[in-house]
């Protein structure tokens, strides 16, 4: 007898398929437990310094991007009472980021200025902490404050010609981040140290040479909590003219000074003597001078000269001024207008140059149509420049005083004859330097004052 082969049941011939069913389940049960299980918490962002003030809006920043944002709650504590600004649970569309505006009606919830704690809650949507999820605490202790500082000027006259500077002197209520004069839309920080009472700031300050005749002058502050005041003062803009002068440019110093920079080829080819020269007098100018105001934003917080007028290149002609409006011709015909930032001094070849006065060398070397330079800080955002150098004789942080031998003039940079061009900056604004070999303006414009206040605080 013939023993036939016993088939398996059919459900077992499936088995292959019914594992794969059950490993999807499983790896889908993986996937979903930790999903819902991820343990990290929500991110929370807020701008609350040691002093704040809600009755400005300020943006509270959550943020979950894995099950998102189930709750948010704020909480104000001040003496003893917590007062809840916020309190929302998220149910449907769940949100990954939130952006709250947080402004506060502070007669309504019966907040006062003083010491406050802050408190920022947010859950996300995990299934961690018996499905309360992941829990996130930003907490900021600070002062709640509501007043603008209070502004008074100490300094009773401000006259200043147009390129020129001078000094504001004025007090603050309160400790305050940000403080100084604006003029127009240039802003000059104040420098506290200078006297007693650390609340006295004294700001050095300029006009610029085309400013117009309605300028506005006005010292503000913004405190810690962003809390900010505007004082204006008594103040007089003198007008001042300036020379234009006439230069006529030459094939010659062309041939002579062209090849001494070098133009970025990809701003073109083959260009002319001329084409180079009118791209590096106004492209290159404005680059320099950009890279100054740069330089010139970090001061010593402190005057680093002693109040005595500055130095003048010894036995020399000026050339050039101030603010002189240049003419620059070619075979007659007009190629460009600058306008003379510094005064030119002509003594004998490569004579010594002295450091105008005392301070930190903060730049030496090359500058573009500068050539070699020497730019020296002088503390309270005041700097000296030296240009068209021959030769330089210090280095980068070294310390100069009074007279000093800092190189020897010459003819480097766009310079057509040995020369010195002496420059002044205050900040980011050229300034005349006339003023500062003025013993009398110093002692009008800015010794005296300081030592008038000083006076007082005996």
């Amino acid at each position: 007898m013939r023993i036939q082969p016993q088939q398996k049941p059919s459900s077992i011939r499936l088995t292959p398929f019914l594992l794969l069913i059950v490993l999807a389940a499983i790896g889908y049960g993986v996937y979903l437990f930790s999903a819902n299980f991820e343990g990290e918490p929500p991110v929370i962002r807020a701008s609350i310094g040691t002093a704040w003030n809600p009755c400005r809006e300020t943006t509270v920043h959550i943020v979950d991007r894995k099950s998102g944002i189930r709750r948010v709650q704020i909480v104000v504590s001040q003496q003893g009472r917590d007062i809840p600004l916020f309190d929302k649970l998220f149910e449907k569309d769940v949100p990954k980021t939130l952006d709250l505006p947080i402004k506060v009606d502070l007669r309504k919830h019966r907040i006062s200025d003083g010491a406050a704690v802050l408190r920022i809650t947010a859950r996300d949507k995990s299934w961690r902490g018996w499905f309360h999820g992941n829990k996130s605490d930003a907490v900021f202790n600070t002062v709640i404050d509501t007043k603008a500082p209070r502004i008074n000027v100490l300094t009773r006259f401000h006259n200043v010609y147009l390129g020129g500077a001078g000094l504001v002197i004025y007090q603050l209520s309160k400790a305050c981040p940000e403080h100084g004069v604006l003029v127009g839309d240039r802003f000059f920080p104040g420098i506290s140290g200078m006297f007693k009472n650390p609340l006295t700031m004294a700001a050095l300050i300029a006009v610029d040479h085309k400013a117009g005749a309605g300028t506005e002058m006005a010292v503000t502050a913004t405190d810690e909590a962003g809390n900010s005041a505007k004082a204006s003062f008594p103040y007089h803009i003198l007008r001042k003219s300036f020379r234009r002068e006439t230069i006529t440019i030459t094939d010659a110093f062309l041939q002579q000074k062209m090849p001494e920079f070098q133009i970025d080829p990809s701003l073109g080819e083959n260009w002319t003597p001329l084409e180079k020269f009118t791209h590096i007098n106004q492209q290159q100018r404005e680059t320099d001078n950009r890279k100054l105001g740069e330089i010139a934003k970090t001061s010593a917080p402190s005057m680093q000269w002693d109040g005595t007028p500055f130095l003048r290149l010894p036995n020399a002609a000026p050339k050039a001024g101030f603010g002189d409006h240049r003419i620059y011709l070619y075979k007659g015909r007009v190629i460009d207008e600058q306008a003379h930032m510094g005064v030119d001094l002509a003594s004998v070849q490569q004579s010594p140059v002295p450091a105008a006065h005392s301070g930190v060398v903060v730049e030496c070397g090359t500058f573009g149509i500068y050539g070699n330079t020497v730019i020296i800080d002088h503390g309270l955002g005041l700097f000296s420049m030296y240009a068209h150098l021959s030769t330089i004789s210090v280095k980068p942080g070294q310390t100069v005083r009074k007279a000093d031998i800092i190189g020897n003039t010459g003819m480097s940079g766009l310079a057509a004859g040995d020369h010195l061009h002496f420059a002044m900056i205050l900040r980011d604004q050229f300034i005349n330097p006339i003023e500062w070999w003025d013993e009398s303006w110093i002692q009008n414009n800015i010794t005296g004052k300081i030592q008038d206040i000083r006076s007082l605080e005996k």
